[in-house]
């Protein structure tokens, strides 16, 4: 790729064509073959999909480390990373970005300092990060919070370290919860607490040393989060 400045560089496997040979001229070993029986692959749409990088200035070569700077932005399909710097290592599918850092993952996002990233695992850690689960047809409310460290995991899991949870908006803290540790399944839509404490409007009102609660609109058994509006009848 050299050392000069590339506005976007695209990462994807490609096939080569020899033009001038017939079938009859073809190896035997490279003629097409008919297969009697249907055979179907294991679908892998997050690993061996093609990766995009856009950057202000990109250096490196392609097929082993490339550095790009100013305004990063490297997307597959599933996860989004936007960052100040980005060094990518191809033979070993990581991405280490810094400097405002932003995740977007299966449409719920994180910032912070630093991110290391496998794009063939799907798996990595955020420091300090801040998060946001929006509001989605499935998810009755929106979600956010902070936490020392951010625990990435395949299938949208994620493990946040010394955790603070709430469904409050910006810039309302009405209620949350401080965790040791804070699972987040996004598939299933399920949070579960460990060693939490429960506080509203700043003090500490239930302890517990584990809890589940919904992230959408399903009711289960466990801590339903609370929500805070007024209708014509019982009023707030």
């Amino acid at each position: 790729m050299g050392t000069r400045g590339i506005r976007t560089a695209t990462i994807a496997l490609s096939c080569a064509l020899v033009p001038g040979l017939t079938g009859a001229q073809l190896p035997e070993a490279l003629r097409l073959k008919l297969e009697r029986q249907l055979k179907l692959t294991a679908e892998r749409p997050e690993r061996d999909s093609a990766k995009f990088l856009e950057a202000d200035h990109i250096e490196g070569q392609q097929d082993k480390s490339i550095v790009a700077t100013g305004n990063v932005v490297m997307r597959q399909r599933g996860a989004t990373i936007r960052a100040d710097r980005v060094d990518y290592s191809v033979a070993e599918q990581m991405a280490l970005a810094t400097g405002s850092v932003r995740l977007e993952r299966g449409g719920d996002s994180a910032t912070g300092p630093s991110l290391r990233y496998n794009l063939d695992t799907d798996t990595g850690n955020m420091d300090s990060p801040v998060f946001e689960f929006p509001k989605t047809p499935e998810r009755k409310t929106s979600s956010r919070g902070q936490a020392a460290m951010a625990l990435l995991e395949p299938d949208q899991k994620s493990r946040l370290v010394r955790a603070e949870y709430t469904s409050c908006p910006v810039p309302r803290d009405d209620w949350f919860i401080r965790v040791r540790e804070l699972e987040i399944d996004g598939v299933s839509n399920i949070g579960t607490a460990y060693n939490s404490t429960v506080y509203f409007l700043g003090l500490p009102i239930l302890y517990s040393p584990w809890m589940s609660f919904p992230l959408d609109n399903r009711r289960k058994t466990g801590f339903l989060a609370p929500t805070f509006g007024s209708s014509g009848k019982s009023g707030f």
